[in-house]
């Protein structure tokens, strides 16, 4: 109220004989002082009067005529209140709807000021006196602030109908909540910010986020577990997100369970699929109209109001902060997803309410501050700020004694997943997330394994919530193996010499039926911590070994048709022995891969059969077979446009134009005598020299 009327708390008090803290304040009318400039007194302040004074050009006797409240010492001031530092009558000010102030430092234009505090740039010229070019505003100035509104930077050519309808708002509201703009909407400025919600209307979840690079509304929603329809929506964003502005502090809806929509999906679909009806579907996705035209393919949707879909029944004693600390969860998540007020004073005896997702918590001390709670976790403050977007950006708000998260919000591990506690990182190691990491990726890197890694930072099971920037914990590493397409728990524990129960040991995330097991994804197969190699006598070659030891890193833009011609090797090889699907489509950006070992490539042509290709290189029907294993007896597999061995590479000499190369020992045939001095033991076919000339050399 002393804000809002511009008049000294103290003097408020005096006149109305309020007591010191004002607790007996009751609903009706009271008398007012007379409006003046206001100071509101810091912490330290209070016992330094003097220097205050001095600081704001202000006499001891003029201060005490302007607060009768304050005693002949100054020694009573208190931190945090108002008082008036001009005279109450005289050259009067405005009041200041919104409570709130800002000093004007060097290089501020009102539009930047506007931005600075997510406010609407006519407004600040209008509550402050200043003329339309915002031109009389100076350093050191102390302007009041606009009640904080959703805004929008008119650009060259807008209309007050084009922006009102672009928001999804009526022209009618757009000129209510921008008193400044004529009827006529003639006086609409390029380049200044306007409220295209409601000025003061509240942040559903209480709590926001400021964009940073690489930012979409998808990504956000993802960050934050909810819908991207609902952030484009309550940010008053275009439909593509396009004018998502880094740096902006925007509002998140509550999370909640999403869906990503595909193309071809339907509302209807959606909904079957997640078990509700259409009608809950649509009255949790408002933005989505009636006949389910405008849903967008590529973001999130809502599907659940529980993101976690875990319940909890509230039983006498609690309170949102109890509950907090027996699900191990962040405590404002609580009260946000369950439109609980903000101290928790209406959670009821017996109600179901929704456990938010899990986080690895910590409960905030009194002396706390954001910064020193990051550098004790090993965490950024910004980091900190990402994964309680409730707290302000001037950590004043943060309450002791409340669990907040230090580390990402994530899904929290399925029913019947092994509970691992995040608070602690058993490894001891850590990984900074970087551009392009996956789990799998991560996973290759550390030789950890991926489920390991999802399990111990709560991921959710598609990885798709690891945050670029974050540090995670990494499991105990070990010798790892990515099953093929086809391979069981069995097939793994026999070519690796271990037993079922082993690998099941070391792989916790495997269930019990061993259904769960994925192709291309890594798995320990020695125990977790140690790195010794398992013998596998007589095994298939296997990714965690590479019988060329030749590797390659995979860039952007690669396939493996691609890199097969990079590298003079088989297409079909490096699919087999990395255990990639036939599409080649799992292919990871940044992984490293097996390469099998070069020879002269050819990419036969439609209508070519294994027979052919081998006649037109000079090879038996079993030699271009044993170059290429992949290929079946048939040959029914044969791919046109696909790179084949047909020989060894350019570079390479030889006696015997049909050599088969050593590593395809069961190509060989049984040799006749004599045989020529240094042919190989592992021949296909054999030619007898007539005459010198016929000795075959290619280069």
């Amino acid at each position: 109220m002393s804000e809002k009327e511009s008049v000294a708390t103290e003097s408020v008090i005096l006149l109305n004989k309020l007591n010191a803290d004002c607790t007996n304040l009751q609903i009706g009318p009271i008398c007012l002082p007379e409006a003046c400039t206001l100071y509101m007194i810091q912490k330290g302040e209070e016992t330094r009067c003097a220097a205050l004074l001095e600081s704001k050009g202000v006499t001891m006797q003029q201060f005490l005529a302007w607060n009768p409240a304050v005693n002949t010492q100054c020694s009573n001031l208190k931190a945090n209140e108002n008082y008036c530092f001009g005279e109450p009558g005289k050259n009067p000010v405005h009041k200041c709807p919104s409570g709130k102030r800002y000093l004007v430092v060097a290089n501020d234009t009102c539009a930047i000021v506007a931005q600075k505090n997510g406010v609407d740039t006519a407004s600040i010229i209008s509550l402050n006196g200043l003329n339309a070019q915002c031109t009389n505003m100076k350093v050191g100035d102390e302007i009041c602030l606009p009640i904080p509104c959703t805004t929008y930077t008119v650009q060259s050519g807008d209309t007050c109908n084009s922006v009102a309808a672009a928001r999804g708002i009526t022209t009618q509201q757009f000129m209510s909540w921008n008193p400044s703009i004529n009827s006529g909407c003639t006086n609409l400025l390029a380049g200044m910010d306007y409220c295209v919600r409601a000025p003061g209307a509240t942040c559903p979840s209480r709590s926001r986020y400021t964009v940073v690079k690489g930012d979409t509304c998808q990504v956000v929603a993802e960050k934050a577990s909810t819908d991207a329809a609902s952030i484009i929506s309550l940010n008053a964003l275009n439909a593509q997100c396009t004018d998502l502005k880094l740096g902006s502090d925007i509002c998140l809806p509550v999370p909640c369970a999403t869906y990503k929509v595909k193309s071809g999906d339907t509302c209807k679909a959606i909904a079957s699929a997640n078990g509700i009806t259409l009608a809950d579907f649509m009255s949790m996705n408002p933005s989505i109209d009636s006949k389910c035209s405008n849903m967008l393919a590529g973001l999130n949707y809502c599907v659940g109001k529980c993101p976690s879909k875990k319940h909890y029944t509230v039983i006498k004693g609690d309170t949102c902060q109890t509950i907090a600390e027996k699900e191990e969860v962040a405590t404002d998540p609580i009260m946000v997803l369950n439109g609980l007020n903000a101290q928790c004073t209406d959670l009821q005896l017996g109600a179901s309410i929704c456990v938010p997702v899990a986080c690895p918590t910590y409960k905030v001390k009194q002396g706390d501050t954001c910064n020193s709670i990051a550098a004790a976790n090993g965490i950024s403050t910004a980091d900190f700020f990402l994964y309680n977007p409730s707290i302000n950006k001037d950590c004043d708000d943060m309450l002791a004694g409340l669990n907040y998260c230090i580390g990402p919000n994530a899904m929290a591990p399925a029913a019947g997943a092994k509970k691992m506690r995040r608070e602690t990182c058993v490894s001891g190691k850590k990984h900074k997330v970087v551009e392009g990491d996956t789990c799998e990726v991560v996973a290759e890197k550390n030789s950890v394994p991926t489920e390991e890694i999802i399990t111990v930072n709560n991921l959710n099971s598609q990885c798709t919530n690891l945050i670029l920037g974050s540090t995670i914990c990494l499991p105990k590493s070990c010798t790892i193996y990515a099953p093929m397409n086809g391979e069981t728990c069995s097939s793994v524990a026999k070519e690796h010499g271990i037993s079922v129960a082993k690998f099941k040991k070391w792989n916790p995330s495997i269930n019990k039926d061993c259904t769960n097991l994925l192709a291309g994804i890594s798995y320990c197969v020695t125990a977790p911590g140690s790195k010794k190699k398992v013998p596998a006598a007589g095994a298939k070659l296997r990714r965690q070994t590479c019988a060329s030891r030749k590797t390659y890193q995979v860039i952007e833009g690669d396939n493996c048709q691609l890199i097969s011609s990079k590298n003079s090797v088989a297409t079909e090889e490096i699919i087999s022995i990395n255990g990639l699907n036939s599409q080649c489509t799992d292919l990871i950006l940044g992984s490293t891969i097996c390469l099998p070992k070069s020879c002269l490539l050819y990419a036969p042509q439609n209508g070519e059969t294994c027979t052919t290709v081998a006649q037109n290189h000079g090879l038996t029907l079993a030699g271009f077979m044993a170059w290429n294993p992949t290929i079946n007896s048939q040959c029914t597999n044969l791919i046109a446009g696909v790179n084949y061995c047909v020989g060894p590479p350019p570079a390479t000499r030889t006696r015997v134009r049909r050599a088969i190369p050593t590593h395809y020992a069961d190509a060989a045939i049984p040799a006749p005598t004599p045989v020529a001095s240094g042919t190989t033991h592992n021949c296909g076919q054999y030619y007898k020299v007539q005459m010198v000339s016929d000795l075959i050399v290619r280069e």
